[in-house]
């Protein structure tokens, strides 16, 4: 029995982008991923793009060219799909590296022919995992269709039941034995250790991105902190404004006082410091 094509779609939300970017770069060593050994790092490839990027301003390019909708988008919108594609180890145990970096980049092309080359934002294929299958890809793809991005219609269940039949085709015409996996079956055709793999990255995946929140709500934290401390010095300067209470002609109070204008901007700054943080 040949061996079986990994194919499984996962869907990348607005506050996901980020740490999806860290795990396919290898941004920064990963504290929640061991099995990854940063010194075959280097073999790694992006089939897209020659240097890292900006998975963000990649999307809003390939999204502001392409959208005619002036509908503003969900705040739960798919701002893109990513693939993860590979096999099991038998699969790849007798390939020479360049045999493997020729499968991902034709798998890559697969994914341009079908969705547009515009629409596809990275293909990493790592060679730094060590436990189940090892090699894979990560393939983002924008799910743009008639000037809209809808990731519902692009890849629905058709499409998807349509992926897993032609894309072992079009593997199989490139001198690739392999199979697609069985139908309905969402990984039986994966080793136990390669499963084990695919849903680690998944976790690893979510504790970045918890990571990426908190220190994002932290750095917010910190300005409101400033902002407080200044709010507080100046309230304290308050109190050592001069002034003097205005009279009539006939030495009646008026109920006014006169301050000087430079204290008097400071009161307006005050003011709205004390409107903004409320």
């Amino acid at each position: 029995m040949g061996s079986k094509l990994v194919c499984r779609m996962q869907k990348v939300k607005k506050n996901d982008v980020k740490g999806y970017q860290i795990h396919n770069q290898r941004e920064r060593e990963s504290k929640t991923n061991p099995d990854i050994n940063a010194s075959l790092s280097h073999l790694n490839r992006d089939y897209i793009n020659a240097q890292h990027i900006s998975y963000m301003e990649k999307w809003k390019e390939a999204f502001e060219s392409q959208n005619e909708s002036k509908r503003a988008l969900r705040k739960d919108a798919v701002y893109f799909n990513e693939f993860v594609v590979g096999s099991d180890r038998d699969f790849f145990k007798d390939m020479d590296q360049s045999e493997k970096e020729r499968f991902f980049k034709v798998s890559t092309d697969f994914f341009k022919e079908r969705y547009g080359e515009q629409n596809v934002l990275y293909s990493v294929a790592h060679f730094d995992e060590l436990k189940g299958a090892g090699a894979h890809a990560h393939i983002g793809i924008v799910p743009m269709r008639d000037g809209k991005l809808q990731s519902k219609n692009v890849f629905d269940r058709n499409e998807l039941k349509a992926l897993q039949s032609e894309l072992p085709q079009y593997l199989q015409k490139h001198g690739f034995d392999i199979e697609r996996g069985k139908e309905g079956s969402k990984a039986q055709h994966i080793d136990t250790a390669t499963y084990k793999v695919l849903k680690s990255q998944e976790a690893v995946l979510m504790a970045e991105q918890q990571r990426e929140a908190i220190q994002s709500e932290t750095k917010l934290l910190e300005a409101k902190r400033e902002d407080l401390k200044e709010l507080f010095e100046k309230v304290e300067r308050i109190d050592l404004l001069e002034y003097e209470e205005q009279k009539t002609i006939f030495g009646k109070e008026t109920g006014n006082i006169v301050i000087d204008r430079e204290d008097f901007e400071q009161m307006k700054d005050l003011a709205m410091m004390v409107a903004i943080s409320l």
